[in-house]
């Protein structure tokens, strides 16, 4: 179970390192998941969106400048329950296949 970032999906100006290496997690990934295949192992790259935690602390002027401005404010993922996601992730059946998944909080209103 690899865990990435939506950086992964996607770059932004200021973050090449961080980016670059949020998108080799997922070359990562599917050669591990194309190596484990025969031996029934299976690789997961997970993308989630902002989380709640001190990484994300950036100033106001910092924040604008990643966020494109016509983008709603970011939503966050409280940590523990993308820890839950991830563990029910790991105990599904083998017959479950997920190679790769984005994780972002559900907007009020929503279904």
């Amino acid at each position: 179970m690899n865990v990435s970032s939506v950086a992964g999906k996607k770059g932004w100006a200021g973050a090449s390192a961080y980016c670059a290496s949020k998108f080799g997690l997922a070359g990562f990934s599917q050669a591990l998941a194309d190596e484990g295949r025969a031996h029934g192992i299976r690789a997961v790259v997970l993308y989630p969106g902002a989380m709640a935690t001190s990484w994300g602390a950036w100033s106001p002027e910092e924040r604008r400048e990643m966020e494109r401005e016509d983008a709603p404010p970011a939503q966050v993922l409280p940590p523990g329950e993308v820890a839950a996601f991830i563990a029910w992730l790991a105990a599904s059946p083998p017959e479950f296949v997920l190679t790769e998944g984005i994780i972002t909080p559900i907007e009020e209103g929503l279904p």
